[in-house]
């Protein structure tokens, strides 16, 4: 028989009656109370990307100081969650903001200039970003380049060499009021078959190495930082495998990719399934996307669309160079690279939609972004630290 405990804290009529005060003078208690202007504040604003909300705080002062308030910045984040583009980033350059609607979405500083240090991109999740330094220490930064906040992390325990992945988990609740994160990192280790993890927690501000060694495997080489996905950090390896680790009991699984997958694939979020999508250019101009999931990665759907006539004539080997599947957008969106065109279908609206990227790609990596104003507390011990470690 299963018994349920529930323990009472003293303090714990004082927290809710503390919250149920901001929140009644954050919204009105009686409709009857509700203005046009009310209902704006509590159901439109919320609902709304970090682009437009900066617009919305020259209206008045008051619309200024409620966008302003830690309260609706976290009801943001946990309302808007829609994928509004894509960070790019090639090697030895800065990131770059790619919108899928530019009057709509945008960051006041894509190429995290802010940061103080270059960094390479590394990880994404609603809203936050998961860099990387690339001086001696290597150090670990989350930012949210939409406030050009950021704090950096504490050295880990476990050595993080170039083979080591991590995913970035970040779900947005109305129940904290700090930017809740957890960084998972799958280290191989050197010269031993297996995958060690190490977590990082935002609530404790520490590492630490889990018990649990991965050494089913076949091959430890992954083919980059993986995906978040309903409490679980999925990677993919260069042998077929998709390895899954399950952050609430600290358990890992493994199963394989389809069969005909390629470097044209990519391993994405569907639906809120875990979806492995591959992309086949037709002779019509169309692209044909093959759409796997499950625990078995089973056909799901098959989707077909036209990408038009990407590059020039003379192009046709950079054309199929250029040719992959990105990750999945919100709303069943899918989005591919076809020569210098991003081309995004809406599989609802039956309409396909594309970008021209010839002045900026290069090969690089894409990540899905959520152009969200959630804060980000800045260390700011980080440049005494700095300073006191170069006089050492």
């Amino acid at each position: 028989m299963t018994m349920l405990l529930v323990l009472q804290f003293p303090e714990a009529p004082r927290k809710r009656a503390s919250w149920q005060a901001t929140h009644e003078s954050f919204y009105p208690e009686h409709k009857k109370d509700l203005t046009i202007e009310d209902v704006v504040k509590k159901h439109v604003l919320p609902f709304l990307p970090a682009k437009s909300l900066c617009r919305f705080k020259a209206v008045c002062k008051a619309w200024k100081e409620w966008i302003s308030n830690p309260f609706f910045l976290y009801r943001q984040s946990y309302c808007f969650q829609e994928t509004c583009g894509f960070l790019y980033q090639c090697p030895d350059t800065f990131p770059v903001f790619i919108s899928l609607d530019s009057s709509a979405y945008g960051v006041a500083c894509p190429s995290l200039n802010f940061l103080p240090e270059y960094v390479i991109v590394r990880a994404t999740c609603n809203g936050l970003i998961c860099c990387r330094g690339t001086s001696g220490d290597n150090s670990y930064y989350i930012c949210n380049p939409a406030n050009r906040q950021w704090h950096v992390i504490p050295e880990p325990n476990l050595y993080h060499g170039p083979e080591s992945v991590l995913v970035l988990a970040h779900e947005p609740s109305l129940l904290n009021f700090t930017a809740s994160y957890e960084l998972v990192c799958a280290i191989p280790m050197i010269n031993e078959p297996v995958v060690r993890f190490e977590i990082f927690s935002s609530r404790s501000r520490t590492w630490r190495v889990v018990d649990t060694v991965c050494s089913d495997l076949i091959s430890t080489n992954f083919c980059g930082d993986g995906l978040y996905i309903k409490g679980y950090a999925c990677w993919e390896t260069y042998c077929g495998e998709v390895l899954a680790f399950d952050m609430r009991y600290e358990l890992y699984s493994i199963f394989p990719l389809p069969a005909n997958r390629g470097p044209e694939g990519v391993l994405t979020e569907c639906r809120g399934e875990l979806c492995y999508v591959m992309p086949y250019k037709l002779d019509n101009n169309e692209c044909l996307l093959e759409v796997y999931g499950g625990m078995c990665m089973g056909l799901k759907h098959a989707i077909s669309f036209p990408v038009g006539n990407s590059v020039n004539q003379d192009d046709d080997e950079e054309e199929e160079e250029c040719f992959r599947a990105l990750p999945c957008l919100s709303g069943d969106r899918f989005a591919v690279l076809a020569g210098w065109n991003l081309v995004v279908y809406d599989v609802k609206e039956n309409s396909a939609e594309s970008l021209d990227l010839r002045s900026i790609y290069e090969g690089g990596k894409f990540l899905p972004y959520v152009n969200s104003l959630l804060p980000v507390s800045h260390h700011q011990m980080y440049r005494e630290i700095r300073n006191v470690s170069a006089q050492l």
